[in-house]
């Protein structure tokens, strides 16, 4: 477990696993850092999408973002989300659709090279789009070496 979004149970012996992101106040679509103990991270977590346009710019930032910031922050950027214009159902394929090629063309550009792009976390992923994401996400202390 790489970290929870819940407290653990207050009956039970706390086993830590994985960063508690719970407490540190991560917001409902929306934009945050969180600090405490542990790791800063750095959360773009904007799922009610009404403008696919508006949510590339936010994920494009923070991908650009991520290669040039301090290197301990974890950074996740859910390309994920979803919209309501269909009766109120959620849609998420109709942003999957709209933002995955976008994502796609961004990692196979050759001017967007090798980084540290951190956590990019995505709805209806297919081994053409994860393939230059991996390819190109690399530490900040190994260009050759992809973070695991």
């Amino acid at each position: 477990m790489l970290l929870r979004r819940f407290n653990e149970h207050p009956l039970k012996e706390p086993d830590h696993r994985g960063i508690n992101a719970d407490n540190r106040g991560w917001p409902d679509d929306d934009v945050a850092t969180l600090t405490g103990p542990g790791p800063s991270i750095f959360v773009q977590d904007v799922c009610v999408v009404h403008s696919t346009s508006n949510k590339w710019d936010k994920i494009k930032r923070y991908l650009d973002e991520a290669k040039t910031t301090n290197p301990t922050t974890l950074y996740l950027n859910f390309t994920s989300g979803y919209n309501d214009l269909n009766f109120g159902i959620p849609n998420i394929p109709i942003v999957a659709g709209n933002i995955n090629p976008r994502l796609k063309s961004y990692f196979e550009d050759p001017a967007n090279g090798k980084g540290r792009y951190g956590v990019v976390i995505m709805d209806l992923a297919s081994p053409e789009l994860t393939k230059p994401i991996y390819e190109k996400n690399v530490t900040s202390d190994s260009a050759a070496s992809p973070v695991r």
